[in-house]
């Protein structure tokens, strides 16, 4: 067992796994006292999910845990697979390269109906439902790509919470932005969504890739606000948006 653990090197070991092995070499003891002997000798490491175990391989020279921000979430899907849960906001823009700095508190984005799942409560959950198209695989998780990034700062703003450093990797994300998959993300959304949607491309610098989304967006009356409601915005005649939050860092020195 110990061999196909050291070569296979799953990040997760579930009962499942061990099952699946078990009956493949033939050991006769059930999975169950397969894991409680691998947990006291230190190769499965607990975690908040349960029938999960993270797995410490022999070069760790001990039972240490090898520090990945998302292995509960990669044991939820591991036992659960039906939640459609994926990393979102400011952790998804870290992990996909496009911001330079981690968040202090990881994000996950759930479908909207997902239930509540108190292993990940560590984490800040937004639910907000986005078509497949809005994420990439990154490691084996589902991360939301920088068109699903643009869509969810449209659709769910009070989820993101690292406005100083959006100038940083907004203008990377507009320019690779795919107006298709950012249609199908808003269909359903109110004329706010799609307005703040257009405006970040804009923004961004991809006045084109904007046009398609004003070309559908929803009958509205603006002013639309991206950002709180104050004095001192700046406002877009393009996409009626009132701005006041992204100009004012990127006048601050942090810009676009």
């Amino acid at each position: 067992m110990l061999s196909d653990l050291e070569l296979e090197r799953p990040a997760v070991v579930t009962l499942a796994w061990l099952e699946e092995v078990r009956q493949r070499i033939g050991l006769g003891m059930p999975a169950s006292e397969i894991a409680r002997r691998l947990r006291m000798l230190g190769w499965l490491l607990p975690l908040r999910a349960r029938g999960a175990w993270e797995f410490a391989p022999a070069d760790r020279a001990g039972p240490m845990s090898g520090g990945d921000p998302f292995i509960e979430l990669r044991a939820v899907l591991a036992v659960r697979p039906d939640i459609q849960v994926g990393v979102g906001y400011e952790s998804a823009a870290f992990v996909q390269s496009l911001a330079s700095r981690q968040p202090a508190r990881e994000v996950i984005v759930c479908d909207e109906g997902t239930p509540v799942i108190r292993s990940l409560q560590h984490f800040r959950r937004v639910d907000l439902t986005l078509p497949v198209e809005a994420y990439s695989e990154r490691e084996g998780l589902r991360v939301q790509s920088g068109t699903g990034l643009v869509a969810a700062l449209a659709i769910r703003p009070d989820g993101f919470g690292d406005w100083p450093g959006l100038s940083g990797w907004l203008p990377t994300a507009a320019q690779h932005a795919d107006p298709e998959v950012l249609k199908r993300s808003l269909v359903g959304r109110s004329a706010p969504a799609w307005a703040r949607a257009a405006y970040l491309l804009r923004a961004g610098g991809n006045p084109a890739a904007a046009k398609p989304l004003l070309d559908r967006c929803p009958p509205g009356r603006g002013p639309y606000y991206r950002g709180p409601r104050r004095r001192g915005g700046h406002y877009d005649r393009t996409t009626g948006v009132v701005d006041t939050v992204v100009v004012r860092y990127a006048e601050a020195g942090q810009g676009i």
